[in-house]
């Protein structure tokens, strides 16, 4: 990827046994590096872990004619927080060029 930036914009994982706000080896669930944006997108179980984690799911806001992506953080019931959207796990990503539906 570092020899083909622009290649790869959003790179999706659906898998994590964390809370929305936690940072572990120096990452989060929305990072960037050489070029692509990875976002751990999916937590559906709060059981395969030894401490209760959060189901949570993203949410991608794409806008035609726009290079930035809001990503939204849902949680689907009260294990972190309320359930609801969690705006301190909000971001704006970039892609490398802009978005068209067609």
């Amino acid at each position: 990827m570092a020899e083909h930036p622009s290649t790869v914009d959003l790179w999706l994982g659906g898998h994590t046994h964390t809370s929305p706000d936690d940072v572990l080896n120096g990452r989060s669930h929305v990072e960037s590096k050489w070029g692509v944006n990875f976002v751990n997108c999916a937590q559906l179980s709060k059981f395969h872990s030894t401490v209760a984690c959060p189901p949570m799911s993203r949410h991608f806001t794409f806008t035609e004619g726009s290079k930035l992506v809001r990503v939204r953080c849902y949680l689907h019931d009260d294990t972190h927080t309320a359930p609801g959207w969690y705006p301190p796990a909000e971001r704006v990503i970039e892609f490398s060029r802009a978005f068209y539906s067609s």
